[in-house]
């Protein structure tokens, strides 16, 4: 028995040592995630980018314009938007990374029960556009300060509204989208009680499903306790 046993350990052992050296290579593989010039880890290159999902450091990007009930309208991906000029380049499109997708994917849902859908208007975006907009709007009540960087840059915030499934129409809200005004935040109440009903419909089922409420911004949610994943400027082109 004992002669039987000797050489499957030394086969076990081999095993155990073949799967520890790949993993020292892995880990030896994956370079580290450059600082920018506030010290902030910023991923830029999509080879990066899929090293740190494959090794399970950074959740990968969910393109959640194929869940139901859900269309998007992109406005920084063309001149509809507080800017005038279209901020996101070529294969622009809605993510989120997948814990907050699966969150999400819970909201349109329960939304499709009730004939409503969304309509998002922004979700992931890269960390170049946040220095882009900052440099317009220099106010964290309204932008994200790049010396902090964005919800949206690491793919956990989206910016959305509700629209009728059955007709197609947005609902009416307090404000257009980026609208930086006092009318924009959650503590206004100098509205009609459709506009109210509206928008606590949707903050109701957002943080329902655990996302978080930006109070100056009726529209703006962020999934939390993700704040430690990196952010990332990977272009739109890169990602698709």
């Amino acid at each position: 028995m004992i002669n039987n046993i000797r050489p499957v350990s030394r086969k076990y052992n081999l095993l155990l040592i073949c799967c520890f050296a790949c993993f020292v290579h892995s880990c030896a593989q994956t370079k580290k995630i450059p600082l920018n010039k506030y010290g902030l880890e910023v991923v830029s290159d999509i080879k990066l980018y899929r090293q740190l999902v494959r090794s399970g450091k950074v959740p990968g990007l969910f393109p959640i314009a194929q869940l139901p009930a859900l269309k998007t309208e992109l406005r920084y991906a063309g001149t509809n938007n507080f800017m005038g000029k279209i901020l996101y380049k070529e294969g622009a499109a809605a993510y989120l990374i997948s814990p907050a997708a699966n969150a999400l994917r819970k909201v349109v849902y329960e939304l499709k029960e009730k004939g409503l859908g969304l309509l998002v208007w922004d979700a992931y975006r890269p960390y170049s556009t946040t220095e882009e907009i900052w440099q317009e709007v220099r106010d964290e009540r309204y932008a994200a300060n790049p010396t902090k960087g964005s919800g949206h840059n690491r793919g956990i915030s989206i910016d959305c509204t509700l629209y009728d499934l059955q007709t197609g129409t947005a609902l009416e809200m307090p404000t257009d989208f980026d609208d930086f005004s006092e009318k924009a935040h959650h503590s206004f109440t100098a509205l009609s009680a459709t506009v109210l009903k509206n928008r606590k419909t949707l903050l109701d089922v957002m943080e329902k499903y655990g996302f978080k409420a930006l109070s100056t911004e009726w529209w703006h949610y962020s999934f939390p306790n993700t704040g430690h994943f990196p952010l990332l400027n990977i272009p739109f082109k890169a990602l698709r």
